[in-house]
């Protein structure tokens, strides 16, 4: 897609974000702020058909929201989250010897729902950021800026806390490879493996609570980008079990799925990470 476009979802994106916060917020948009922070084990893996690598690595992650697991969305207010996890790697990457141990990611989201329908379910605009630097084995770094709309609805009859949702979005995207492999294989210098452009961007997601204290997530989304003579196409899953102790305390199981599905097209290897982890969390 063009640079127009992408400078008009960039400005969307922003707009998104200003435009009701620069409005008349009610109290409660500014109020009921949590900071969650958590320490994690994960084990990370990579795979393709020409390397595959795995690791350990110790995660402390903080995440900074204005809603609680257990409440649900209310029409005209703003809500927002901010995430931060920083990992530790026993041992980096083994093709790419000047790799860091230390690998992050970062996101940012914002959502104002502005339309109820009759069966209760929301329409909300949506924008959000993900950043990530030297992470997931093979990413150099990665940012997705998006736009768009989401639908948010209950499973009332499970229990008011259990809820779905999609969001449909234009979104910007600009991925750097780690270079060793493909560099020593296949001779490809960086402008080759750089990759930016703009596409689409969607997402399904659940959070069930079996019992009040145990909920169970699943989210999958897929991001599409056609770059001229290059393509990206990354769809990524996560599954988390979480165990609620009281309403400040938590331990969680999950599991993470990443597959970038072009790279071999691309880059003549394939491109999935995968990571199990295990971890405690305490709401301030």
């Amino acid at each position: 897609m063009s640079t127009r476009l992408a400078r008009t979802i960039i400005a969307v994106f922003f707009s998104a974000l200003v435009n009701p916060l620069s409005a008349s917020p009610k109290p409660d948009d500014l109020q009921a702020s949590y900071l969650t922070v958590g320490v994690q084990l994960i084990s990370d893996s990579f795979s393709g058909r020409l390397s595959s690598t795995s690791s350990e690595a110790l995660s402390i992650n903080g995440q900074w929201k204005n809603r609680t697991p257990f409440e649900w969305l209310t029409e005209d207010k703003n809500y927002y989250s901010i995430d931060l996890m920083l990992n530790s790697e026993a041992e980096a990457e083994r093709y790419d010897t000047d790799r860091d141990s230390l690998s992050a990611e970062f996101s940012a989201s914002f959502q104002r729902p502005f339309k109820q329908l009759a069966s209760g379910a929301l329409i909300s605009v949506v924008a959000g950021l993900e950043y990530l630097e030297n992470a997931q084995q093979t990413e150099e770094f990665e940012y997705t800026i998006y736009t768009g709309l989401a639908f948010d609805s209950r499973f009332t009859w499970l229990n008011n806390s259990s809820s779905w949702g999609a969001v449909a979005a234009f979104a910007c995207n600009e991925e750097e490879k780690d270079d060793d492999i493909p560099h020593l294989l296949f001779e490809l210098d960086r402008n080759e493996l750089n990759r930016k452009g703009c596409g689409f961007y969607t997402h399904l997601y659940t959070t069930m609570f079996i019992t009040p204290s145990l909920s169970w997530s699943i989210s999958a989304d897929n991001y599409t980008g056609d770059y001229g003579e290059k393509h990206y196409r990354r769809q990524r899953f996560l599954t988390r079990i979480r165990l609620f102790f009281g309403n400040n305390n938590s331990c969680d199981a999950n599991y993470r799925l990443i597959r970038r599905n072009s790279e071999r097209e691309f880059l003549g290897m394939g491109d999935e990470f995968y990571q199990l982890g295990i971890g405690c969390s305490h709401r301030f």
